[in-house]
Order: structure tokens, then C-alpha cells, then sequence
């Protein structure tokens, strides 16, 4: 009879840590996780309409996570509904004014405005996520473009300079500083910078597509064939690098019939 009882007694305390693991489980807090979790596949797959549907729930479940309206965020700027993104963004930062990927995205999204006041209160967030992470590149690229478009052109090369120091390799700050360098007149500094992005992400197929771009815009036809053909070598469906390939090959044969 002792044995049987505790027998009983260590099936009760399973049962009772069971209860316990399960109701944690179904907490709030794991619940919203799940739903974010199973929004950002939604995301990954090109669905922002079901992403968006989970990402709600989550902010249901969890109304006070930050990181929920976040990524509701993000699923609403996926779908292309501007006006929601940003309300969903502002949202999180209410919640958690230190949430830094709120914090950037609704910078970078303030950034392409041409609105002068919208443009400064990007450039003050900016400069304050900064404050604790001074060699964020895309933060760095951010406040570059919105310095540039404030006509502050020496601050905005100094910080497009940091950005690609910390991100050698992101093709699109190495693009918008070639782009800088050129309105600078400056043709060898925009080529170097291209040239070091393919250096510093010898996989990249966007790399070597923008590289080739930029000689056919330097009427440089030969280099530019090159630099299409090896995008083609690393992703042989790449219909961008087919069609530049095609239109240089198409101005090389022009060139070689003398016309």
C-alpha cells in the first residue's frame, strides 16, 4: 500500500509539472512568438497577406509587444500599404521607444521623402540609434542619403565612407556611393567602390550585374560583357544579366561592322 501510494504521489507531481509546461506553453508571450514566427515564413514565401494575419494575432494575443507591431510593420510594407506600415512602426516604438530595427526602418521609410521637416526628424532618429551602434551600416547609409538631400553633401559622403568601411560587401551602399562619386565627377573613385563590392562578395550576382552597368554607361562595352557573363556564370537563369549581355554584345557587334 506505501508503494502503490507513492506510486501515486510521483504521478500526481508529473501530472502537476505537465499542467505547468503546458500552461507555459500557452502563454501569452509563447503564443505571440509563434504567431511572429509563422508570419516571418509567410514573409519569406512572398505571402504578406497571411504574414499580416499572423502578425495580427500576435499584437492580439500579446498587445503590449513591441516586437509584434514591428513585423506587422513589415508585413504591411510587404503588401505595399504605406500609410499602415508606418502607423504599425510608430505603434512599436510607443511601446518600446528603443526598438532599433523599428527605430531604422521608419528612418530609412522617412528618408526617401522630399519633405524637409519629415527629412530632419529622419536625420534625429537616425543620429540617435547611431549614439549606441556607431558603425551600423544601414543606419549609416540612411542618415548618408537623408544628409545629402538636406544639402549637407560633405557629412553625406563622410557617412556613405562608414557605411561601406562596415559593409564592404552590401551592393547597395557600394551603389549609392559609386552614384555620389560620379556626381563628383569622380569616374576611377565610383569604379574602385564598384569594383570592391565584387571583391568583397565574389558571389554576388547583383554585384557583378551593377559593375557591368556602370561600364556600359562608360561606353566600356567589353569590360561590361565580362562582368555579365561571369553574373550569368553564377546564376545561369538570371534574365536581367541575359538582357544587359545581350544589348552589349548587340552595341560590340555594331562597334565591330564600324557602324
Amino acid at each position: 500500500m506505501r508503494y502503490a501510494r507513492l506510486i501515486s504521489a510521483k504521478e500526481i507531481l508529473v501530472g502537476i509539472l505537465f499542467l505547468t509546461f503546458c500552461g507555459c506553453s500557452s502563454s501569452p508571450e509563447a503564443k505571440s512568438a509563434r504567431f511572429i514566427a509563422e508570419g516571418k515564413q509567410f514573409l519569406s514565401k512572398k505571402d504578406p497577406a497571411r504574414a499580416i494575419l499572423a502578425f495580427r494575432n500576435a499584437a492580439k494575443v500579446q498587445p503590449k509587444n513591441a516586437d509584434a507591431y514591428y513585423e506587422l510593420g513589415l508585413g504591411y510594407l510587404a503588401a505595399g500599404d504605406l500609410r499602415a506600415g508606418v502607423a504599425s512602426l510608430r505603434k512599436a516604438l510607443d511601446l518600446n521607444p528603443k526598438h532599433k530595427a523599428a527605430q531604422l526602418r521608419l528612418a530609412q521609410l522617412m528618408a526617401s521623402t522630399n519633405d524637409q521637416d519629415v527629412l530632419k526628424e529622419a536625420q534625429d532618429r537616425l543620429q540617435e540609434l547611431l549614439q549606441d551602434d556607431t558603425n551600423n551600416p544601414q543606419a549609416l547609409h540612411a542618415l548618408a542619403l537623408t544628409e545629402f538631400k538636406l544639402g549637407d553633401e560633405e557629412e553625406g559622403m563622410r557617412h556613405l565612407d562608414m557605411a561601406t568601411v562596415a559593409a564592404p560587401q552590401d551592393v547597395t551602399i557600394a551603389v549609392s556611393l559609386a552614384e555620389a562619386k560620379l556626381a563628383q565627377k569622380d569616374t576611377k573613385g565610383a569604379e574602385a567602390v564598384l569594383i570592391q563590392a565584387c571583391q568583397k562578395a565574389p558571389q554576388s550576382v547583383d554585384a557583378a550585374i551593377v559593375l557591368g552597368q556602370f561600364y556600359r554607361a562608360m561606353n566600356r562595352m567589353p569590360d561590361a560583357e565580362q562582368q555579365f557573363q561571369r553574373a550569368i556564370s553564377m546564376s545561369p537563369g538570371d534574365g536581367t544579366a541575359f538582357l544587359y549581355l545581350a544589348l552589349t554584345e548587340n552595341d560590340l557587334g555594331k562597334k565591330q561592322k564600324g557602324c
